[in-house]
């Protein structure tokens, strides 16, 4: 519930779409008007497939890169809503922290998996890519 005129809405980068209703109350005749509609969020941002690496296959490299980001700008990695942790040697972080690189992909690394990037003034969290490593 927001009480003014300005609603300020921050999508989590799993959704396409969302419905808003808004309620509006005459405080003199006590009457209320409801309107609904089903807003489609456009988010610039997502996760991706190396062109390099495009096929997830067990024991194989395989790259994700941050689509939408900016070069030089802030970008962090999330797995299953974690923060990843790259260690260097099996899972790490190329192109200014635009790619996530599996030197040899484990079942373990299977999840969802986004990138929140600087976008502008924002932080803007990306629509996710689902890693299958079975």
């Amino acid at each position: 519930m927001v009480n003014g005129s300005v609603l300020t809405f921050t999508p989590d980068g799993l959704d396409s779409s969302f419905e808003l209703q808004c309620l509006a109350l005459n405080p003199e005749s006590a009457k209320t008007l409801t309107s609904t509609t089903i807003i489609e969020i456009r988010n610039p941002v997502s996760v991706r497939p190396s062109t390099a690496f495009p096929i997830p296959m067990l024991g194989q490299d395989f790259s994700l890169t941050c689509q939408g980001s900016h070069r030089g700008l802030p970008v962090a990695w999330f797995k299953d809503g974690q923060t990843v942790s790259p260690d260097g040697e099996m899972i790490r972080l190329q192109e200014h922290n635009t790619t996530l690189h599996f030197n040899s992909l484990l079942p373990s690394d299977g999840g969802f998996y986004q990138c929140e990037a600087a976008l502008d003034d924002s932080d803007v969290m990306s629509q996710g890519y689902l890693l299958d490593c079975e």
